[in-house]
């Protein structure tokens, strides 16, 4: 049976094994469903679906995606915040993704780039940690701070 032969339920659950499997968003759902040809009529229900069974939920996406692009590829909260306006997710959401996040949880993540990076000069250290997303702001109160 090909893809765009699917009934409305069977849609259905092939997003819910798609969701159910790791985290996602509206608008990585919303890819997902062009990639598998699903008809564009159905989608608006199917996503609203998903959401009444909490198979998405902005709020837990953005505690996931914080917590994960923090703590295991080091990235700052500039850099996650422009990828997840980037995905149109709520400000409401994004703040509370950042609420999760504990300071220090943060600064240990900032300390451990500095000492891997430490024989960088300053200039370098700030271009690298800049380009990561995090502020010339925490980069000085993190050297300081020692």
């Amino acid at each position: 049976m090909a893809n765009r032969d699917l009934s409305s339920a069977e849609w259905l659950r092939k997003a819910q094994t798609y969701c159910a499997a790791a985290e996602h968003c509206k608008a990585e759902v919303m890819e997902k469903f062009r990639q598998w040809s699903t008809p564009e009529a159905l989608i608006p229900s199917l996503i609203e679906q998903l959401y009444a069974q909490s198979f998405l939920d902005d709020d837990r996406y953005c505690r996931a995606f914080v917590h994960d692009k923090v703590l295991y590829q080091g990235w700052g909260r500039r850099k996650i915040e422009a990828a997840l306006r980037q995905r149109n997710l709520p400000s409401a959401a994004i703040n509370q993704g950042f609420a999760a996040l504990s300071d220090d949880e943060y600064r240990d993540v900032l300390r451990r780039i500095i000492q891997k990076k430490k024989g960088a000069t300053y200039e370098q250290m700030a271009r690298f940690l800049l380009q990561r997303g995090f502020t010339y702001d925490d980069f000085r109160e993190e050297l300081s701070s020692r």
